[in-house]
């Protein structure tokens, strides 16, 4: 994506907001690379409502440019160098390895998506045979977190018609039944299928971290 066309969606997107909210004004109709944002009308206040309404556009993947930045040198920038960050951003967002969740439990997948989504690019799935329909075609998965109780396919039979195809990949298991499941676990660790076994209901208040940086490691292709 080149800075014009970039540009071209901020123009866009800045436009939609002015229509219904006097803080916005639009932009030039072209690219004026030294122009300061606070000049163009995008400063603290109205220049985190526009990167949300992009990271919507980005199926709600955060785009990180103002993090960590101070308020003064957001002020001071200007377009060029505002438009090559946020352009990497994106690169970075976009690029990111996919992890795939599998829950038949709606409220499961909610809760799951609220917790990691920031994190993590997360696709997730009810429903186990379109969750493998979709690995299947997309290379950029590198993790699968999956529940074993589902109806049509358990946890177990998704890993291992995935590593039919992708023996690459890493599984993580969700459990609800850790007493009745004691065999299903030894062996699945026991012969590498899954990385990790997760037990319901998910401690995400004490163990949530920690979970989430095993997820990221497996991701990037670390061995954990």
């Amino acid at each position: 994506m080149g800075l014009i066309t970039l540009y071209d969606i901020l123009k866009d997107i800045v436009l939609i907001l002015a229509i219904g909210d006097p803080k916005f004004k639009p932009l030039p109709t072209e690219l004026e690379p030294d122009a300061r944002l606070a000049d163009l009308g995008l400063d603290g206040e109205t220049l985190p409502i526009v990167l949300g309404v992009l990271k919507s556009r980005l199926d709600g993947r955060d785009v990180n440019v103002l993090a960590g930045q101070d308020p003064e040198i957001v002020r001071s920038w200007t377009l060029k160098p505002f438009l090559k960050s946020l352009k990497e951003s994106i690169a970075a967002v976009v690029n990111a390895p996919i992890t795939v969740y599998v829950d038949d439990e709606e409220e499961n997948i909610f809760i799951f998506k609220r917790f990691f989504g920031k994190q993590l690019r997360l696709e997730t799935f009810t429903d186990p045979e379109q969750a493998f329909a979709y690995i299947r075609s997309e290379n950029a998965v590198r993790l699968v977190v999956t529940d074993e109780s589902m109806p049509g396919l358990t946890g177990n039979s998704l890993c291992s018609a995935i590593r039919r195809i992708k023996p690459y990949l890493k599984f993580v298991l969700i459990t609800g039944n850790p007493a009745g499941d004691q065999e299903l676990i030894y062996n699945s660790l026991r012969h590498g299928r899954f990385h990790d076994v997760i037990l319901k209901p998910i401690d995400l208040q004490g163990h949530g971290q920690e979970y989430l940086e095993m997820m990221l490691s497996l991701a990037n292709g670390n061995p954990g």
